[in-house]
Parts: structure tokens; C-alpha cells; sequence
């Protein structure tokens, strides 16, 4: 992999000549520390493939909701939503204030996500905030509304949307203590349609990954670098087999043909391969390229295994 401080200078360079700035010509100091920062923030990012983030995504816009106005309180109605899959989301909240703070609660069925809105500036000026997260136990239909302060959808505060977003089931993950780090189905993000993060203790697995746009997402940190081998632990059923699947660890590639395990929770380890990790942040992604059959495969875990 290559340094982040060699990319942090790369990229500047390739910044500076994109702004059209000179060798000998003179610029303001406060656009140069602009650019520098941008380029050290790229840099400190983990690389790998631009996927789709929106994938899973469900939005609810004003446009398609009623609005109540209470004695202390308005009120959002939408439509009732009947979700294709469970799992965590991240509640984002797009709106404009002059309020100083205004306390919001989204509900989802019995589910809701509570918080705070700053103001945005301006009603001119836009805000995107996260608001909270929130668990979806099963795919039912769902009651949607958002409660606010009064006055609510006039001259000082007005909603735009509420987003969805698929967020990791679980805490971040770490290295172990023995070196290895352990990417578990529990700890995924998984920006899907049907693929989810199947809870039950004889599964505890991603599962239901019947569309090949469904994909998987891990970040987790390193604090003893050096080189590990890539070990993926899955499941495939008898007549399943033959789906290509996309295994990054940052901008590296392994790409794998789904065997027959002898049943979806019949687990079995493949070796990708191996990578070097420096001391930092990482990101992992399966991706599937095809699907074979009906399934592409079920995935228990990840697990980066140092070497020597």
C-alpha cells in the first residue's frame, strides 16, 4: 500500500495544478491550507471501490406526508411503509431553522429515534443532521411520523426529509489482542435490498443475499501493522455454487467463485489471499459480481489473520 503521506502529496500536487495554480505564482494562504486540507482528509480516508452508499436507503419527503399543528407540537404523517428488510438505520434529518434548538422524535411503528436540530443560519440555508438510530426487527408494515416544536412548519423552521440509512449492526471493530482482527456478520453494514444481518444463534450470518447489488461494508482499525491473511468464512447451498464475489481490503481486490459448502449455515473457510495494513483505519467490502443461482452465498465473517 502506499504511504498516506506520499498520497497526501500526490494528491495536493494533482489539487494545486487542477486549481491552475502556477510554480512561481503567488496564491492566498488561506486557499493553500484549503486545498492541503482537503487532500490530508482524502488521504486518512480508506480507499477502495465507489459503491453505491444509497443502496437500502428509504426516504420519506414532506411532499407525501400531512401535517398536523398541535397546541405544542406538529406533526408529520406519511403513508405506511412496509419495509423488504430488517436491521439498524441512521436517522437523518434535512431541514431549515432560525431556532435555536428544535426537539424532533421520528416514529416508526412502535421504534423511534429522539434528538435535537441546531439551527441551520438561515431559512435559506439548508442542514443535513443525524438525529439518532433506529432498529427495524422485521419487515411489517410501519406507521411513519415525526413529532416537532409548534410552529413548526412556518417562518422559522420548516422540514424537508427524513432518510434511512443502513448503518453498522454493531460496535466498531478493533484488533484483537493476538493481532488478528475478526469482521463479524454482526458488526456489517450492509447497504442491501434483501441482504440483511440474520440475528438468530444457528444463523448469525448475512443472509437472504439474493441480489447481486447487495453489499457489505466493515471499518475497523489497526494498531500493530504488518501482513495478514485473508480468511473468509461462508456458506453456500448444493445447486447454488458459481456466483464471483469481490472480497476489498482497501483498494486491493480479491475476487473468489462461491463452492458448494453443503448448506448456507455449513461454514467453511477460503484463504483470498494476503494483505499488508498499516497502523490506522481500514475498510473491508464484499461485493458480488454475479449471482449463479438463487443465492449468492451467506457470510459468518472476515477474519484477517497475521502472519508470523
Amino acid at each position: 500500500m502506499q504511504p498516506r503521506t506520499h498520497f497526501a502529496t500526490a494528491l495536493l500536487s494533482l489539487s494545486l495544478a487542477s486549481a491552475g495554480v502556477a510554480e512561481n505564482e503567488t496564491t492566498q494562504s488561506d486557499e493553500i491550507a484549503k486545498i492541503f486540507a482537503e487532500a490530508l482528509a482524502h488521504a486518512s480516508r480508506p480507499q477502495g471501490p465507489e459503491l453505491d452508499r444509497n443502496r437500502g436507503l428509504i426516504s420519506f419527503d414532506v411532499a407525501h406526508a400531512n401535517y398536523e399543528k398541535g397546541p405544542h407540537w406538529g406533526r408529520w404523517r406519511w403513508p405506511e411503509f412496509t419495509g423488504d428488510r430488517w436491521g439498524m438505520y441512521q436517522v437523518e434529518v434535512t431541514y431549515v431553522s432560525v431556532v435555536t434548538r428544535m426537539g424532533m422524535q421520528f416514529s416508526f411503528g412502535e421504534h423511534k429515534a429522539k434528538g435535537y436540530l441546531p439551527q441551520t443560519g438561515s431559512m435559506e440555508s439548508e442542514k443535513t443532521v443525524v438525529l439518532d438510530r433506529i432498529y427495524l426487527p422485521d419487515t411489517l408494515t410501519y406507521a411513519v411520523s415525526a413529532l416537532t416544536g409548534d410552529d413548526s412548519n412556518g417562518e422559522t423552521f420548516r422540514l424537508r426529509r427524513i432518510d434511512l440509512r443502513p448503518a453498522p449492526e454493531g460496535d466498531e471493530v478493533s484488533q484483537d489482542f493476538d493481532g488478528a482482527v475478526t469482521l463479524s456478520a454482526s458488526k456489517a453494514t450492509t447497504f442491501s435490498r434483501k441482504m440483511r444481518y440474520e440475528p438468530k444463534p444457528e444463523k448469525n450470518c448475512l443472509g437472504f443475499w439474493t441480489e447481486a447489488a447487495d453489499w457489505a461494508e466493515w471499518r475497523f482499525s489497526v494498531h500493530d501493522g504488518g501482513k495478514f491473511t485473508v480468511q473468509l468464512h461462508h456458506g453456500c447451498g448444493p445447486g447454488n455454487e458459481g456466483s464471483q464475489v469481490d472480497v476489498w481490503i482497501n483498494d486491493q481486490k480479491h475476487t473468489f467463485t462461491v463452492a458448494d459448502t453443503g448448506g448456507f449455515q455449513s461454514w467453511k473457510s477460503v484463504d483470498l489471499g494476503v494483505v499488508e495494513l498499516t497502523e490506522g483505519d481500514h475498510r473491508v467490502v464484499i461485493n458480488p459480481v454475479t449471482k449463479a443461482k438463487s443465492a449468492v452465498l451467506d457470510v459468518q465473517k472476515l477474519v484477517l489473520v497475521p502472519q508470523g
